[in-house]
Formats: structure tokens, C-alpha cells, sequence
């Protein structure tokens, strides 16, 4: 794939974690980030296939994480920015990559994982894509390969009342 179809992004998303894994201060986020990344690196994801390289999903609103996490005790929001993201939750882009709604919404993962094989050497810091539960949108980010200037502040840290 040589066409950019990459498009910045700025805005807030919002991360479901664990009590113990939550970063308490702003000053904890990178390394927290750092961690998350690490831990899905090993146990692998829609974008990331496990042992190859990680990947930290985020989501665009604040339900979503809560619907698609198992051990959602803290949400945290984050604003940020990222130079290169490439938008999957277009029905053409996404086709052009060998995607449909299906794929982001199954249990199969290694279709996504190939193509973020190819989206990673493309020098694409995200992909937007939709949630397998719900309407909400996520990013991957593949926080190893962030441009300067790309990255995330901690905006807020709330509590998560039992399901």
C-alpha cells in the first residue's frame, strides 16, 4: 500500500485498566503507557499479534472501554495528539486494506494483525477503527513508532462502579 491516507488526530480518548496498573499522577502516564504497550506486546491484540510488537487501545468515548474491557475498575481520560493515523472506520479505506466491518468485530484477530504488519511499515502511528461492541470507535496505537510531538496527557482518572 504507497498511498498516504494518514490524517492527524487530536481530541480525548478514554482507557478502562485495572486499580493496580492505573497511573495515580500525569507524571505516571508515559511510564504507565510504556507498560500497557509492553503487556500487550506479550499477550497480543486485534492489532498486535502477540511476540511481534504492541499496541495501546484506546477509545473515542467514554462507554466503549467500559463495554469491552473485563477488568474495568478505573477509566482513564486522556488528551492527546497523533500525527498519522490511518482512519479504518472509512469503509473505503479500510477496504483498501483488506478490511470490512467483520473483521473488527469477530474473534479472529489475524486478519488485523496482517494488516498491521503492513499499517506499521507504513510509519502509521494508529488506526481508527470501530468497536466489536457497540458504535463507539477505538485507536491501536503502536506507541513505539510515535512521531515527535504525538503522545498523551492524563486529563482525569475516575472510579468505575462494579457491573
Amino acid at each position: 500500500m504507497n498511498d498516504d491516507v494518514s490524517m492527524p488526530w487530536a481530541g480525548r480518548a478514554w482507557h478502562a485498566t485495572s486499580r493496580e496498573h492505573a497511573p495515580a499522577m500525569p507524571a505516571e502516564l508515559d511510564r504507565y503507557l510504556q507498560q500497557a504497550h509492553d503487556r500487550n506486546m506479550k499477550e497480543g491484540g486485534r492489532f498486535n499479534p502477540p511476540g511481534e510488537f504492541g499496541a495501546i487501545y484506546l477509545s473515542l468515548d467514554p462507554e466503549t472501554p467500559l463495554r469491552e474491557s473485563d477488568n474495568a475498575e478505573v477509566l482513564l481520560a486522556l488528551d492527546g495528539q497523533l500525527g498519522r493515523v490511518l482512519d479504518l472506520a472509512d469503509p473505503e479505506i479500510s477496504e483498501r486494506w483488506g478490511l470490512s466491518t467483520a473483521h473488527f468485530c469477530g474473534d479472529e484477530h489475524e486478519p488485523c494483525q496482517r494488516a498491521a504488519r503492513r499499517i506499521r511499515q507504513g510509519r502509521y502511528e494508529a488506526v481508527r477503527y470501530p468497536s466489536a461492541r457497540g458504535q463507539g470507535l477505538n485507536l491501536a496505537v503502536f506507541w513505539d513508532i510515535r512521531e515527535p510531538g504525538s503522545g498523551f496527557g492524563l486529563a482525569g482518572r475516575d472510579e468505575v462502579a462494579e457491573k
